[in-house]
């Protein structure tokens, strides 16, 4: 079964899981490099800065921190299926209508 033939709803929240993973990833790498532009490097922690309050009222403070990262990603997974569902629904009914 290859990727044309999945749902929109898993390839909506597959490629939102990678594009976190990716800002996650140059998040880190910036940070570790950073020689005075902190600034940049906040930017593309954005996503889970937003979600840290959300977080934090459902769970408290997080402890081990890497179950944090397993909430967003489960978060961004969530958020990228229901956007790749009403895709889905849209191409369907144009579908139907053509």
């Amino acid at each position: 079964m290859g990727w044309k033939n999945w749902s929109y709803w898993l390839r909506g929240g597959i490629i939102s899981v990678i594009i976190y993973l990716i800002l996650l990833l140059i998040t880190f790498l910036c940070a570790e490099n950073a020689s005075g532009e902190g600034f940049v490097c906040l930017l593309f922690f954005v996503p889970t800065l937003l979600l840290m309050p959300l977080y934090q009222a459902i769970f408290g403070y997080p402890e081990p921190v890497y179950l944090a990262y397993v909430f967003f990603v489960i978060f961004w997974f969530v958020i990228g299926a229901v956007v790749g569902l009403i895709i889905g629904k849209i191409k369907r009914r144009k579908m139907k209508n053509a």
